[in-house]
């Protein structure tokens, strides 16, 4: 049933956001973390009982590479696959605006939300919210293909990050985890060119 919850309130925040489209992307995200401080505090619990609390003794690199390694596999799976759905999408941001929007914002608001409220002692239904949040996407003209290949990386990232969540009581560390998987996307990219590039001994085409 928290499951079902969640994600009647994420829609909720996402129907609402998309009410002010100018500012939607951003506003849905806000939406998530008033609704994750509201639903705490309904159920009477504390703060730090939904991991706002400083991690002890964290291992940063390690905290990071699992999140680095995901989102580069992920990019680099996009593209050999032909799954280029997010592009334009990712495309219409200019570079601020995409690490201020999407990989702090996103990145912040999502873990609060999943790692924060929702992750009481359940990995699973942790990994799978993460993915079931990104099946948005069909509603926002991105194909089949890429739509269930970004669900499949979200819910690896969502496993990944509720893991880091559980070993540190906290979910700042799921928080870093999910921007380095923002970061690692790019280097994905990267090594997909160069590859092609030594192979081929051309670039990729970039579909319009």
């Amino acid at each position: 049933m928290r499951l079902v919850k969640a994600v009647v309130v994420f829609a909720v925040c996402a129907a609402a956001a998309k009410q002010f489209p100018a500012v939607s992307q951003v506003l849905v995200k806000a939406l998530l973390i008033g609704a994750a401080i509201l639903l705490i505090r309904l159920e009477g619990g504390k703060l730090s009982e939904y991991g706002f609390v400083r991690p002890v003794h964290a291992r940063w690199w390690k905290i990071l590479a699992p999140g680095l390694l995901i989102g580069a596999l992920s990019s680099f799976g996009a593209l050999a696959f032909g799954f280029d759905g997010m592009r334009k999408i990712i495309g219409a941001y200019p570079l601020w605006q995409l690490l201020l929007a999407v990989f702090f914002w996103s990145s912040l608001s999502e873990e609060i939300f999943c790692r924060g409220w929702f992750q009481r002692e359940s990995i699973p239904q942790s990994a799978a919210l993460f993915g079931l949040m990104h099946t948005s996407l069909f509603f926002s003209g991105v194909d089949t293909p890429s739509v269930l290949w970004i669900v499949l990386s979200t819910t690896a990232l969502g496993y990944s990050c509720a893991l880091v969540r559980a070993e540190y009581g906290s979910w700042i560390p799921a928080f870093v985890r999910h921007a380095a998987f923002n970061f690692g996307g790019p280097i994905g990219g990267i090594v997909y060119t160069i590859g092609y590039r030594l192979i081929t001994g051309h670039l990729p085409a970039i579909s319009s």
